[in-house]
């Protein structure tokens, strides 16, 4: 089983309650799934992160989206659509980005 930062350096932790939690989505961009920096894997990852997003938002977390933003023409350009946050993940009113 994996262990958590805490128990890796030798402390001892109740499990995180999500209720009791923010949930903190990191660069779930397009770029990742259809962009030059595809990553093997990306898909069951989204999966993963829309679980844990729906049952956030069920139990009223809340949610901060980080997104990278790169330069023009680049990766994670803002203009570009590789540069936005990926579907699975959307923002939803009220949420920080």
């Amino acid at each position: 089983m994996a262990k958590t930062l805490i128990e890796l350096s030798g402390g001892t932790a109740a499990p995180a309650r999500l209720s009791e939690a923010a949930l903190l989505l990191i660069d779930v961009q397009n770029e990742y799934f259809d962009g030059p920096l595809r990553l093997d894997g990306v898909e069951a990852a989204a999966g993963v992160a829309a679980d844990l997003l729906a049952r956030a938002r069920a139990l009223g977390a809340p949610v901060i989206h980080v997104r990278q933003v790169g330069r023009p023409g680049g990766a994670f350009a803002p203009e570009a659509a590789r540069g936005a946050i990926h579907d699975s993940v959307t923002p939803a009113e009220g949420e920080t980005v």
